[in-house]
Formats: structure tokens, C-alpha cells, sequence
């Protein structure tokens, strides 16, 4: 099934990360389509890179140390079953 994807500790983070940076670039779009200035969208731009710095990347850092230590963890099962087999 389709929802099992939600299970997996990475889409946790992962999943949440992306929603919030495309949130912030609609935001951005919508910013530039409604004024035609580049420089209220640097402002509004320059307002969220703190969610960008402090919890996005946070986020994505997570999810990749997570993501490490999985396959680290599934290597050595494989590599201990192999050992066991032969």
C-alpha cells in the first residue's frame, strides 16, 4: 500500500522539508506575480531564510544521518547473514 511510505523514518523529515520550502517558494512566486519588484520579494525572501536555516536544513541533516544509519545497519545484516550462510 501507498501509506506504508509514511512509515519510513526518513519521509518523516524528509516529506515535512519539502512541503515548507515549496511552501516559501509559492510564497515568493505569489510575492513577485503581485508586486512586478524584485526588491519586496528580497525582503520577504530575505525574512524566511531563517526557516530555511533553522529548521529545513535541520530537517534534511536528520533525515540523512537517519537514512546512514539504516543502510549502515542493513549492510552489516546482509554481510552477517552472508558470513552465516557460507
Amino acid at each position: 500500500s501507498v501509506w506504508f511510505i509514511f512509515l519510513n523514518p526518513v519521509a518523516v523529515f524528509e516529506l515535512p522539508a519539502a512541503w515548507i520550502a515549496f511552501s516559501i517558494g509559492i510564497e515568493l512566486m505569489i510575492k513577485y506575480i503581485a508586486t512586478q519588484n524584485y526588491a519586496e520579494v528580497i525582503s520577504l525572501f530575505s525574512e524566511r531564510i531563517f526557516v530555511f536555516v533553522w529548521l529545513i536544513l535541520p530537517l534534511l541533516i536528520i533525515a540523512g544521518l537517519i537514512e546512514a544509519a539504516m543502510i549502515h545497519f542493513l549492510q552489516n545484516k546482509a554481510e552477517q547473514k552472508y558470513d552465516s550462510e557460507n
